[in-house]
């Protein structure tokens, strides 16, 4: 009777290629004056829904709110095509004036 061989060093498949990882920019930071109504609008709308819309966090609450008020400006004033980034500064501070 022969015993089959079950000691042989078993042969470890060869490694697989890793995906590289595409890395996803870091999200901007950014500080903003917002109207106290506006914002306490805002926050209650998020506090109230945010489990019905899927927002992961405020930031991505306001993250959707700007993207879709860019995107009803480039409709209305670009023919629906997004604007180029901008990186320069934008005007810093509050309004002079509410006129």
């Amino acid at each position: 009777m022969q015993r089959s061989n079950r000691t042989a060093a078993q042969v470890p498949p060869p490694p697989q290629p890793t995906p590289t990882a595409v890395e996803k920019p870091k999200p901007k930071r950014i500080t903003v004056y917002v109207d106290q109504a506006v914002f306490s609008r805002a926050r209650g709308a998020y506090r109230n829904t945010s489990h019905l819309e899927d927002d992961k966090s405020w930031s991505q609450f306001v993250e959707k709110a700007l993207a879709a008020e860019a995107e009803r400006r480039e409709t209305a004033h670009n023919s629906g095509n997004q604007y180029e980034a901008e990186t320069g500064a934008l005007p810093s501070g509050r309004p002079i004036s509410d006129d």
